[in-house]
């Protein structure tokens, strides 16, 4: 903070030369000596007052200087200082863990270091805050009373731009204000006048030491009586009280920066400004009130610390203690005083004729005697009495014949008038004048003395008519002062303890109890504030008279079965609200983490949306805080909202909410970023037994921490509206007394308040607790019942702190009365895990009765781990496909089970069936009713592809083929499925032949996934069995044959009707190499009208004759064929008149499979 360049002086690291430092010697001993010119006196006794040799009070305390910030107390911290030197190091750690040391520890800069040592190298040692600290004390606590004169502190850095010096003359219980410096007092400390002083006295603000140059070795010097004022009497006991001081403060107040901070937040700026010190020195002597001229090591203090200025004075002058303040024990014949200049006020013996030890200073004895004397003796011996022990105690006489400073000179005298038998008294000396003799009388039974004029201890009411002399006292033992006579002699009054009254000092004082013998006799009450309905108790068991279920003597605790509420039990969750389509989002809480909601768990809330709260039941007319527990959807995101309270009706004037007004029923509040919950600024007033309708709006969110950001739409999580009683104005906060503002400390310091704010709890703390069972008991008059559920609780108790009960496992809330989320079926042993399949539910969670999880469309059962009956293929599931055979099918293949009616591998094709190939759907057709046989395969394994045409799904073609061909080796599966279940798949392509009838002109066609299922072999075989599809669903289809692969290929209507031989020859001379093994294609024309005319055809081997052909049909109209191609690949036809014979609407994929 200092400048490195700040002087010719200083060397690189802005340590001052040997010549600087023999400057500042020198300066130094200039300011001791004009200073030490306003002590009145040299060291030494001169015209009778005494004065010790001053010097540096810190010398030999260094162990009771403190700082409140220290450097490197922690570890090593970076400064730098301000320089403008570019080769000079300008940033330095500071390590005070360590005392300094020059050769071990250089860096340490603890407070210990500004205490005058005169070693060599004295600036390389200095105090030093903290960075950017700007209020800083520095104090002096001393051992005894001291004379202070003046301060000079040296400081390394820039001196303080503001600062103060404080004292204490009573060891830190009282401080005051000895100057103030400031580089604007104006702005620092107003209403502080500006020096100079005027008067010796005067407190003023001072600007001369508080300049930004020098940047180091800047000097604070203060001198408590400044020369330049004069004094008018240095002895007075008001200058004297001005000098003494038991403690010294320097509060270092603002820093001295250069601006750059207010304009560059960053640490490194900081870093700069800090308060360093190279030198402190305190001037002053041990105040010793004139009565000592030196002064010892006080008790405890360093004996042989060389220029220590001790605190014990060596008292003369007939003084003694610390500070000689006190007479010498037996010298109190005059009062004490501080010594003068020209009188010593020296203390006088008592006298007190040999008959006392000791003696005490009587002002009023001292006032009446005409300032002569004032002691007087205390416990005259030898029966002594009188202010010098110069008379004989009552009932004694003086023995004329001994000297008065004689032991034996009073002897007893024994007679009383009404104490003595004889009702004789004797005088207390011989008087022949008066008639005086000295005798001695027979006292009576209760009656003692030696003049037999009092009652025994333990009896009153001395009188000559009295037989027995004296009444004895009625006082109860427990209640009277020990070791005094129980009563008054004259009235019998007890003398009773301090919490004791009544004349026989048998009851306690109200609000104590327990009469017995300890030293007060009673015992505070010490009723709770809360749980108790007032401060008194049982006289005898000091039992509090307790609200509803608490218990206790004092009422503190809850009763067993009961709990106190905790803040927060005024919760409303938004889970039971009503609302404009309220969106529940249940949470599944994880076993080890602690939820950060209450109830099942949130409402999602759009913008403009609005829930309805239903409150009712507060304990207390009063104000309530409204907190409102959520949860952000997006990173900082904020919220407007707003909150309408309805009430039942109008506000009553003489109601305690009389004062509300219609406005303050509706209260915005933001909730800002990164926040869980929202306390509205204002509170609502609610009364009990009224029912209130509290709405919540959300009127704007984003997700942006600027409140003008752009709307980003996300939506709130809304958790519950908790009623937050305002417990700072119950009066056991707000009395005012004592206890009050003690309890309303403890209750801020602690933050006892935060138990309601968030929904998960910790047991309060030792200081909290009390605290809330006593408030908690004021809110709701008591405590409130547990009501654990039977079923779901462990035991009849709960927590007192909150009322939570002990749940069986899953079972939650706070009375055990619910499943937690997840689990379901309530009852006597818990609550079981729903278990819901993460494949066929929607979500963890189930119906908490009957554990029915929210299932996926198709699937099925209790955790939706199936599909229902019929139905297969799980989580995705279908219908089983079994024509009317069975209803059950197997549920992971969809292969139908105990089917019945299927006798043959050969399906008829019934009389009059509708004919479902392509283009003839809808038609009659006249076929035979016979089987259609299986035709002979190639001898190995391959895929059968098979049309679906007016079918459904794939599925169930699959699953009745699948039927007719069990036994044969034949899987079948889906088109679309079949490569995810082979190792390799091979796909064939359609060609499309445009002008020429390129063969190797290639063009993918992705298969249709509701048009045709695929049939492959699962074993070598010389045959392949194939099934009809006629009969099959509500649209039966022919009979499809094949040897080795089959495609169903649609050829457009052209101008004139194909032949087979056309198609043949179209087809035949397109592909000669695949296609060498022969071709067959029949025709097959509609029955009637203009309908397509359909053809089949099937490759043939060229060792294999032809296959058999479907039924003729006679042909007539437009033409259409379907053709049976095979091969890799598969090529389209070309009619004659020149157009591309292609697939339309059916698969014209073959899939091989090795």
């Amino acid at each position: 903070m200092e400048r490195a360049s700040g002087g010719r002086g200083r060397d690189l690291r802005g340590q001052p030369r040997p010549w600087a430092l023999r400057l500042g010697l020198l300066l130094s001993v200039l300011a001791t000596a004009l200073a030490q010119a306003l002590v009145p006196d040299v060291p030494g006794c001169s015209r009778g007052s005494c004065y010790p040799a001053t010097g540096d009070l810190l010398v030999g305390r260094a162990d009771r200087l403190t700082a409140s910030s220290t450097c490197g107390l922690h570890g090593p911290q970076p400064y730098c200082i301000v320089s403008h030197l570019q080769d000079e190091k300008k940033c330095f750690l500071c390590d005070s863990r360590h005392p300094f040391s020059a050769r071990d520890n250089p860096n340490s800069h603890r407070i210990q270091n500004v205490v005058t040592s005169f070693a060599p190298q004295r600036r390389t040692a200095w105090w030093q805050s903290e960075n950017g600290v700007p209020v800083v004390t520095i104090q002096l606590d001393l051992e005894a009373e001291f004379h202070f004169t003046h301060l000079i502190m040296t400081f390394k850095t820039f001196r303080p731009a503001a600062m103060l010096v404080e004292r204490s003359a009573d060891f830190g219980r009282t401080w005051h204000v000895y100057r103030y410096f400031s580089y604007d007092c104006g702005a620092d400390f107003p209403g502080v006048p500006l020096a100079p002083p005027r008067h010796w006295d005067d407190i003023v603000c001072e600007s001369r030491y508080s300049e930004i140059e020098p940047s180091t070795e800047g000097e604070v010097i203060y001198r408590v009586l400044d020369p330049a004022i004069p004094i008018p009497d240095p002895y007075s006991p008001r200058i004297q009280n001005l000098l003494k001081i038991t403690n010294l403060r320097v509060n270092l107040t603002r820093l001295h920066t250069l601006g750059d901070n207010l304009l560059d937040p960053r640490r490194e700026i900081r870093e700069k400004y800090y308060y360093a010190l190279y030198e402190l020195v305190v001037r002053g002597n041990c105040f010793c009130y004139g009565h000592a001229s030196q002064c010892a090591p006080a008790p405890g203090a360093p004996a042989h610390a060389e220029g220590m200025v001790h605190g014990a004075c060596v008292c003369k002058h007939n003084t003694r203690g610390l500070n000689c303040e006190q007479c010498q024990d037996f010298y109190h014949d005059l009062p004490w005083r501080p010594a003068e200049d020209g009188h010593s006020h020296a203390c006088r013996k008592c006298e007190c004729h040999g008959h006392a030890q000791s003696c005490h200073f009587d002002m009023a004895v001292y006032l009446a005697s005409g300032n002569v004397s004032g002691g007087v003796c205390d416990g005259c011996q030898h029966n002594t009495a009188g202010r010098h022990c110069e008379l004989c105690r009552p009932f004694f006489y003086r023995d004329p014949s001994k000297d008065l400073r004689d032991p034996a000179v009073c002897r007893s005298c024994d007679c009383d008038p009404m104490g003595s038998q004889d009702g004789g008294r004797c005088d207390p000396h011989d008087d022949p004048a008066m008639g005086l003799v000295s005798g001695q009388c027979r006292c009576k039974e209760h009656v003692v003395g030696s003049r037999c004029q009092q009652c025994r201890d333990g009896f009153f009411g001395l009188s000559a008519s009295d037989p027995a002399g004296c009444r004895r006292c009625q006082c109860d033992a427990r209640g009277t002062v020990p070791g005094v006579t129980s009563c008054d002699p004259n009235s019998g009054t007890c003398f009773c303890k301090r919490l004791v009254t009544g004349r026989g000092c048998n009851r306690c004082l109200p609000g104590h109890w327990g009469l017995s013998h300890d030293l007060l006799g009673c015992r505070p009450c010490d009723c709770d504030v809360g749980g108790a309905l007032d401060p008194q108790c049982n006289e005898a068991t000091g039992q509090c008279r307790c609200r509803q279920h608490m218990v206790g003597r004092r009422c503190e605790q809850v009763q067993p079965g009961y709990f106190r509420p905790s803040l927060d039990h005024l919760t409303w969750e938004a889970e039971d609200t009503q609302g404009q389509m309220v969106d529940v989002v249940e949470r599944l809480a994880t076993p080890s983490g602690t939820p950060s909601w209450t109830g099942r768990g949130f409402v999602r809330l759009q913008e403009g949306q609005t829930l309805e709260f239903l409150v009712a039941s507060v304990p207390r007319a009063m104000d309530y805080d409204l907190l409102l527990r959520l949860e952000p959807q997006v990173p900082e995101q904020w919220a407007e909202m707003e909150v309408t309270v309805q009430r039942p009706g109008p506000v009553s004037a003489h109601s305690l909410c009389g004062h509300v007004l219609p406005k303050d029923d509706h209260i915005p509040g933001t909730l800002r970023p990164e926040t869980r919950y929202l306390v509205f600024p204002r509170s609502v007033c609610l009364e009990p037994g009224m029912s209130y309708k509290v709405y919540l709006k959300l009127v704007r969110t984003g997700g942006s921490a600027q409140m003008d950001a752009p709307y980003s739409g996300p939506s709130l999580l809304i958790d519950s509206l908790v009623l937050l009683p305002r417990v700072l104005v119950l009066e056991m906060f707000s009395g005012g007394d004592a206890e009050a503002l003690e309890r309303r400390a403890t209750f801020e310091r602690y933050r006892c308040h935060e138990e309601g704010l968030v929904p998960s709890k910790t047991p309060p703390s030792e200081a909290c607790a009390p605290l809330l069972i006593s408030l908690s008991a004021v809110l709701y008059n008591g405590a409130l019942p547990c009501q654990c559920d039977p079923q779901g609780s462990l035991s009849s108790e709960c927590d007192p702190h909150g009322g939570q009960c002990l749940c069986k496992p899953a079972v939650v809330g706070r009375r055990c009365d619910v499943c937690a989320p997840g689990f379901y079926g309530f009852g006597p042993t818990g609550c079981q895990a729903c278990q819901c399949s993460s494949e066929g539910a929607l979500s963890g969670l189930c119906e908490g009765t009957s554990g029915q999880c929210p299932c996926r469309t198709g699937a099925f059962g209790l955790r939706c781990d199936r599909c229902q009956r019929g139905q297969w293929g799980f989580p995705s599931c279908q219908p089983c496909v079994c024509n009317g055979h069975t209803d059950e099918c197997d549920t992971r293949t969809g292969t139908c089970l105990g089917c019945s009616g299927i006798t043959s591998l050969f399906l008829s094709l019934p009389e009059g069936a509708l004919l479902a190939s392509m283009g003839t759907h809808g038609s009659h057709m006249g076929a035979s009713a016979g089987p259609v046989p299986a035709l002979k395969a190639l001898g190995a394994g391959g895929t059968l592809l098979l049309p679906a045409i007016g079918m459904g799904t794939p599925s169930r073609s699959c699953a009745t083929v699948g039927q007719a061909t069990q036994g044969h080796g034949v899987m079948l599966v889906p088109l679309g499925t079949l490569g995810t279940r082979q190792g390799r798949v091979a796909s064939a392509n359609h060609v499309s032949a445009v002008g020429t009838l390129t063969p190797w002109t290639l063009m993918p066609v992705t298969p249709a996934r509701d048009s045709a299922c695929a049939a492959y072999t699962t074993r070598r075989g010389p045959t392949v069995p194939t099934a009809s599809l006629a009969s099959m669903g509500r649209l039966p289809d022919r009979a499809v044959t094949a040897a080795f692969a089959t495609c169903w290929v649609q050829i457009p209507s052209i101008a004139r009707p194909l032949t087979a031989a056309t198609v043949t020859q179209a087809v035949g001379s397109a592909h000669a190499s695949p296609m060498s093994r022969g071709l067959a294609v029949t025709a097959v024309p509609p029955t009637s009208g203009t309908l397509p005319v359909a053809m089949a055809a099937s490759p043939v081997p060229a060792t294999q004759a032809e296959p058999e052909a479907p039924p003729a049909m006679s042909s007539q109209g437009s033409a259409t064929a379907v053709l049976a191609l095979v091969g890799e690949p598969v090529l389209s036809a070309r009619s004659s008149t020149g157009e591309t014979l292609g697939c339309s609407a059916v698969p014209v994929t073959v899939t091989l499979v090795e």
